[in-house]
């Protein structure tokens, strides 16, 4: 009977944790592998995170650092809903520099324009010898350039491919740097929707 007890609680709480699954055109998505972008162009991605928002059960907000460098990241449970990508401004203005909003997450601008909702750097290149830098620091509480989006969890998790954002990101001949809010980062976020998955 103990034991049984055991399973039904380990079970119970296998089935309220939310996943996050990374993709690159279906296939797991793994850090520094260079994948191919389009006929001319690969990447590789040193860095991807990106802060999840969620109202608890007790009404508190749940927020998690979704790193791709830290597995236990992609894997949590917050027993709750209205989930989304970014943070609320009224985080952004608390003060709050605790657990996942530690500034040593990287994910903090030293100025008012507070938490970066979603971070990508790496490389692309172009050709046989052209190497480019991409650096996505998307994010910014104030309108017109706020960063957030609803997500919704099929079964409890999200399915994520970076193929299906990124190949709608253009590309400048300097590279991709994005690191401030402005208009071209915010439409680099809103493209963001198209990596978007219910997994099954």
């Amino acid at each position: 009977m103990r034991f049984t007890l055991l399973f039904i609680l380990a079970l119970g709480n296998r089935l309220q944790a939310q996943e996050i699954r990374l993709t690159w055109k279906g296939q797991p998505f793994e850090l520094q592998q260079r994948y191919v972008l389009t006929d001319t162009t690969s990447i590789v991605i040193d860095e991807f995170k990106f802060y999840i928002q969620a109202k608890k059960a007790d009404r508190t907000l749940g927020i998690v650092c979704v790193d791709a460098s830290n597995p236990s990241s992609l894997r949590f449970d917050l027993n709750a809903s209205n989930w989304q990508l970014g943070l609320d401004s009224s985080i952004q203005v608390s003060g709050e520099f605790d657990g996942a909003l530690d500034p040593l997450n990287g994910m903090y601008w030293a100025w008012n324009t507070g938490f970066i909702s979603l971070k990508c750097v790496g490389t692309i290149y172009h050709g046989v010898q052209q190497k480019l830098p991409i650096e996505l620091h998307l994010g910014g509480y104030k309108q017109p350039f706020a960063c957030t989006m609803p997500l919704y969890f099929s079964n409890d998790t999200l399915q994520i491919d970076l193929y299906n954002w990124l190949k709608f990101v253009p590309i400048q001949q300097q590279g991709l740097l994005l690191m401030l809010p402005s208009q071209e980062a915010k439409k680099a976020f809103d493209l963001f929707q198209n990596a978007l998955t219910d997994a099954p």
